[in-house]
């Protein structure tokens, strides 16, 4: 059996997204994503996509770029898996060996990636070392529970209806404190992955707002099978006051309304408050996943 490892292209969105699906239902992630991923790369020197293709049937998937939500110079991630029924075969460490070479040529200093249990001994064998732990959960969208209380004087309102500028301080100043994986996102950074990307549910993202102010963000992606919370935060000034938790069940609810049944999410396990509000909703764990760093 031949395994070619070649260059990503935009015509894999579709297989890709259906391999993505079966390993890791959970990620709900769309297929648009992974086409928005691959324009990107085809347009960024600084990011690369590498597949692994046996027989004319796409087995194996790498991506790799700059973490610029990082802001950290050299700082690159990396996303690798293959087929169940195709490991231990080499498939893995040839994709692997080609992000290496690429990342080489980027003079990358340090690589982050996000394996699961299964794949947290071939990263750690390969020089990985474990850094925190995350935690994916799922909540079934027909059992939510009733609508929390508005705090007085806040105004729930859609994301993007409001000021990319506006929403991006709020979105900045709470991933900011994200136990051990901060955000620190640019301006750029954020307008290219967030406000401006096709994968971003905009219909299920929403913003609390005092005032003149967004004060708290949720922002959602849709799979077509599943919402996936991709960001929900709030600024420093108005944590405690139960806004996190009323602009997600505003956009929980209208996923449920759409005919989604599955929410899912992640969040670091140092994470307390986050956690707290997701065992709230119903929210029980479905894997779990181990941030790993390696130097380049």
């Amino acid at each position: 059996m031949a395994i070619e490892i070649r260059p990503g292209v935009i015509e894999d969105a579709a297989v890709v997204t259906a391999l993505n699906q079966e390993l890791f239902p959970y990620l709900a992630k769309p297929e648009e994503q992974f086409r928005h991923e691959l324009r990107r790369a085809i347009e960024d020197p600084a990011r690369a996509i590498f597949a692994a293709e046996s027989d004319g049937r796409l087995i194996g998937w790498a991506a790799t770029g700059a973490a610029t939500w990082r802001n950290v110079p050299g700082a690159y991630h990396l996303a690798l898996f293959v087929h169940t029924g195709h490991r231990g075969q080499g498939i893995g460490s040839r994709l692997l060996a080609a992000v290496d070479a690429f990342l080489a040529d980027q003079g990358a200093i340090e690589v982050e990636a996000l394996p699961n249990e299964e794949g947290l001994p071939f990263a750690v064998n390969r020089g990985y070392q474990p850094f925190s732990e995350m935690r994916f959960a799922g909540v079934d969208l027909r059992e939510l529970p009733a609508e929390p209380e508005r705090p007085q004087g806040i105004e729930l309102v859609p994301l993007f209806e409001l000021d990319a500028d506006a929403v991006f301080a709020a979105y900045r100043e709470s991933g900011q404190d994200i136990p051990e994986t901060p955000v620190e996102a640019t301006p750029e950074w954020f307008r290219q992955v967030v406000w401006e990307s096709p994968s971003v549910a905009r219909e299920f993202s929403f913003a609390a707002v005092d005032g003149d102010r967004v004060v708290c963000c949720t922002i959602s992606l849709n799979s077509g099978t599943g919402l996936w919370t991709d960001m929900t935060g709030t600024v420093r000034s108005h944590r405690g006051r139960g806004l996190a938790r009323m602009v997600k069940w505003a956009a929980l609810r209208a996923a449920a309304d759409a005919g989604l049944t599955a929410a899912y999410t992640a969040n670091n396990e140092g994470n307390r408050p986050m956690l707290a509000i997701n065992e709230w909703f119903g929210y029980r764990q479905v894997g779990n996943h181990t941030v790993v760093r390696r130097k380049h």
